[in-house]
């Protein structure tokens, strides 16, 4: 015991205390074990102790070793994902693997971290591990730099720093191109947009004048707006998907899509974009949607689909249908999503067959209403001899005089009531006007004559009459609930409450009702509310509370978005359960408001118009701001990151300016130079009448300036000390100087209106074809009855 005890491991002493209890410890079992932590180590004290030799290791037989992992497996505690690991931090994700991180798993290079190939050690100590790790918090960095806007970046604040000049040149394009897109114009109307621009002083440069230019700024306008709606999308938890299909002006077969989210009890409906299709199938249409959603969107196909909880569509089988639908596709990879028949359609259609069983309807609508709006629409002698009936029969008390309408043609229910309303205000008109013509002293043509008399028969008819008002009423009720159900706001819960008549205010407030619809909900979508980080055993018991707490506020709650602000940390289960709820679209009304807009872009004239074109404008026209609101900051630097080709701003203003100024002699044989083609006179030369005897000048040179553009001008002096007289040929190319480009200028201008208005004609002349033939169908029923009478 003369050696003094060291450790290799911490080089420390033992005092006496432990010296004895080492002793006393060896000489009882044989070896050392820890008295105090880090100073003695089992196994090593040996080495420091006289007349101790190294203690034999216990070897474990091969059935020992055996049975002891048996026992381990047995007792080891069994461990799983905590759905509460996910509230702050978004970057978990449990998946059949293991756990992982969606940063790393995209931004990490290397891709040797546990959590990008799965790790299964379900410990909080694992996860804050990586969460501190220098290659998460690099990845991190990233994700975040990447959810900045452009515009926003340090780089991008520096590069508009440096280029002041250029961006706000650039600014004003594209403020130009908006405008254009938001106001339904051609990409050629950028042409003469711009040189307006100049002609009032504007920079805005030589180069991008042309519509290839506005067609790029437009398409990233629409690029930078759809990357707005793919981030509100990835943050929702729940989607809706609007669906319908149409033919354009080029008789091509277009998918519209549109999505619904809620998100704190805000609704949204975001148009995604339109996609042709040769054929109407279903696996067309569903390919079509998975190509909107990656192309346009840039956003995982399956990620789109789990948060998908429904379809609204309209009741056609390619859409609906229980086996080979689109509803059925993608209820394939979704089985939790639900498919909801449009309610606009189901209450179109419903009208529609219980009119099937009513002979009057067919009378009172396919054959009056639709005759009288043909007979009038189609003849202007004929409103003209209506107008003045109006003139002759109206009083102080009276309305004045509305035209018969269109009954077909849309789906609303509206557009039949407004047309028989029409009717019963200008009655009295339309009768005196066809007992005017149904007069033998009357010179009309024998076809005239015989519709007016059978259009007079039916107007005159009691049943008709009555048929009419009847519907009147009838129409009145259902047309409001036809524009609450179009509405993009419209609850599926509301549209029910409305059908049945339930208007009723509840007198005591009872706190079990919803419960057994909440179970259900909660059994349907319940692996898509734990996908989501909803806890489904706290969400029966939230909506007991959160019932509770509304009815003994005082406050009164108008929408669910204040609900949200009161009680949103509170009850965030069950609110998110509410916003599954309010993301479900009852109609799908949005997909034809976005087809009444294509078919406003894309006209017989523009029917060349291409995909991408078609959906850069719908995309700038429905998400785009105003044109007072609008600001091109974002969209400009995302022109000028993206594309392999170097942006030069400024290429055709440098090359102007390199030209030099020329200088000219003024003599009879003048040959005008290429650089003058298009130049415009400052002040025009003084041309004296009397040709014969020329302009009286000073002996002195003048000097006569045609300025080109800001940055270059031509000057051509005249030596008149060396011309005797001007003739009549120098006359002729002054003036023809002066207004070449004017000239030019205005003649393209008349050729290009003539071919507009042109093709506008003939335009007409083709969409008059099919109502020509429904109208020939109309009058055939309506000289049928009047023959059968």
């Amino acid at each position: 015991m003369g050696r003094r005890l060291n450790y290799p491991h911490n080089k420390r002493k033992l005092n006496g205390a432990q010296r004895i209890l080492s002793l006393s410890i060896t000489s009882q079992y044989g070896c050392v074990h820890s008295v105090k932590k880090n100073h003695i180590v089992r196994g090593k004290m040996w080495r420091f102790l006289d007349g101790v030799s190294e203690p034999k290791k216990k070897k474990l037989s091969a059935d020992d070793k055996r049975k002891y992992f048996n026992e381990y497996e047995k007792n080891k505690r069994s461990r799983s994902f905590l759905l509460d690991w996910k509230k702050e931090r978004p970057w978990l994700e449990n998946t059949e693997n293991g756990m992982k991180c969606s940063y790393c798993n995209e931004y990490e290079s290397k891709r040797q971290s546990l959590f990008v190939q799965g790790c299964k050690s379900y410990k909080i100590e694992t996860i804050k591990l990586h969460e501190q790790s220098k290659s998460h918090l690099k990845c991190q960095a990233c994700y975040h730099a990447k959810c900045v806007p452009a515009s926003m970046s340090e780089a991008g604040k520096l590069v508009q720093k440096l280029n002041h000049e250029n961006f706000k040149k650039m600014a004003i394009l594209f403020r130009t191109a908006h405008a254009l897109a938001i106001h339904n114009r051609p990409f050629t109307d950028f042409i003469w947009m711009c040189e307006l621009d100049s002609v009032k002083n504007v920079n805005v440069g030589e180069t991008y004048r042309n519509a290839a230019a506005a067609k790029t700024f437009i398409y990233y306008i629409a690029k930078n707006e759809i990357t707005k709606v793919s981030s509100r999308i990835s943050t929702s938890k729940f989607l809706c998907i609007i669906g319908d299909g149409s033919t354009d002006a080029s008789v091509k077969e277009q998918e519209m899509w549109f999505v619904r989210y809620c998100r704190e009890g805000i609704i949204s409906t975001d148009f995604i974009g339109v996609d042709s299709c040769d054929k109407a199938s279903a696996e067309n249409i569903v390919n079509g949607l998975q190509n909107v959603v990656q192309t346009n969107l840039s956003y995982d196909w399956n990620k789109f689909l789990l948060k998908t909880v429904a379809i609204s569509c309209d009741g056609a089988s390619v859409m609906v249908g229980c086996k080979g639908g689109v509803g059925a596709i993608l209820r394939r990879q979704q089985p939790d999503m639900i498919t909801i028949h449009c309610m606009a359609h189901r209450l179109e259609l419903s009208l529609k067959d219980a009119a099937k069983s009513v002979k009057l309807y067919e009378k009172t609508i396919s054959v009056l209403a639709m005759g009288l709006y043909y007979f009038y629409h189609n003849s202007s002698l004929n409103r003209a001899m209506l107008k003045r009936s109006e003139c002759a029969l109206k009083t102080d008390d009276d309305k004045g005089l509305l035209l018969p309408s269109r009954v077909g043609g849309t789906r609303w229910i509206g557009h039949t009531a407004l047309a028989l309303q029409n009717i019963t205000v200008s009655y009295k008109y339309i009768i005196s006007h066809l007992g005017q013509l149904t007069e033998p002293s009357e010179r009309v043509s024998t076809d005239s004559r015989a519709k007016a008399y059978a259009f007079l028969k039916l107007l005159q008819t009691k049943s008709i009459i009555y048929f009419i008002y009847f519907l009147i009423d009838v129409l009145s009720v259902l047309k409001r609930l036809s524009l609450g159900v179009q509405n993009n706001q419209c609850l599926i819960s509301q549209q029910h409450s409305t059908i049945e008549s339930c208007w009723k205010f509840l007198e005591d407030t009872k706190l079990d009702f919803g419960t057994e619809d909440l179970l259900t909900l909660i059994s349907h979508f319940r692996t898509l509310f734990e996908k989501a980080g909803l806890n489904c055993d706290e969400i029966e018991m939230e909506w007991i509370m959160l019932k509770k707490a509304i009815c003994e506020n005082t406050a009164k709650f108008e929408s669910w978005t204040q609900v949200n602000e009161i009680y949103g940390h509170q009850y965030r289960n069950i609110l998110d359960v509410m916003d599954l709820i309010l993301t479900m679209s009852p109609s799908s009304a949005e997909a034809e408001r976005g087809f009444s807009l294509m078919k406003v872009l894309k006209t017989k004239i523009r029917s060349t118009l291409s995909q991408g074109s078609l959906n850069d404008l719908l995309i700038t026209k429905l998400h785009a701001p105003k044109i007072g609101d609008f600001n091109p900051s974002e969209a400009v630097y995302l022109w000028n990151s993206e594309g392999n080709r170097t942006k030069r701003v400024n290429f055709k203003d440098m090359s102007a300016s390199k030209r030099k100024p020329t200088v000219f002699t003024q003599t009879p044989d003048v040959v005008v130079p290429q650089e003058t083609e298009s130049i415009v006179m400052s002040k025009p030369i003084p041309v004296s009448k009397d040709l014969e005897t020329g302009p009286e000048l000073d002996k002195s040179s003048t000097s006569i300036v045609y300025e080109e553009s800001q940055q270059s001008s031509v000057s051509v002096e005249v030596q008149t000390d060396q011309i005797p007289s001007v003739e009549a040929s120098t006359q002729t190319f002054d003036n023809e100087l002066v207004s070449k480009q004017y000239r030019f200028s205005s003649i393209t201008s008349e050729e290009q209106s003539n071919k507009y208005y042109s093709s506008s004609d003939e335009a007409s002349d083709y969409s008059d074809i099919d109502s020509d033939l429904e109208e020939d169908i109309v009058f055939s029923k309506l000289l049928d009855l009047n023959t059968r009478d």
